[in-house]
């Protein structure tokens, strides 16, 4: 089992978990929604985004369920465990969070942009690795 969650986490990660304590880049400012989106849930589908990423990351990020209510934002991955974020007046979000990879090993991720657009993006800071979140989410066979 742990060796198919490190397999699972592999497309946000690059293949390789950083340590402890790795310093998180800031993220790329994402513009506010034009007009702010009703509650509701989505599934997304995180696709690396190549030209801002380092050549060494995997082309698929995994899929995330989603729902947003009131001003919260709950985010299910597909591996790791589920949290939340609350959600600014304007929809912005901002998170961090490791998932644990190779014991005692932790990918450091972030979750940036707008709940309320769906517009959002995740970034491995340790690899340099940038994923915007699509929805719908590709067929397998378009996944990359």
């Amino acid at each position: 089992m742990k060796h198919s969650v490190f397999v699972l986490l592999a497309g946000l990660v690059g293949g390789c978990a950083p340590a402890l304590g790795t310093a998180l880049l800031p993220p790329q400012t994402v513009p506010a929604a034009a007009s702010p989106a009703s509650d509701g849930t989505w599934r997304a589908y995180a696709r690396l985004q190549p030209d801002k990423s380092a050549t060494v990351c995997r082309r698929g990020g995994g899929f995330f369920d989603f729902s947003l209510r009131d001003d919260v934002l709950f985010v299910t991955p597909r591996v790791g465990d589920a949290f939340s974020i609350p959600v600014a007046n304007d929809g912005s979000v901002r998170h961090a969070w490791k998932v644990a990879a190779r014991p005692p090993r932790f990918i450091a991720l972030e979750m940036t942009g707008n709940a309320r657009s769906r517009d959002l993006e995740i970034f491995n800071p340790a690899r340099v690795c940038r994923f915007k979140l699509v929805t719908p989410p590709p067929i397998l066979a378009d996944a990359d």
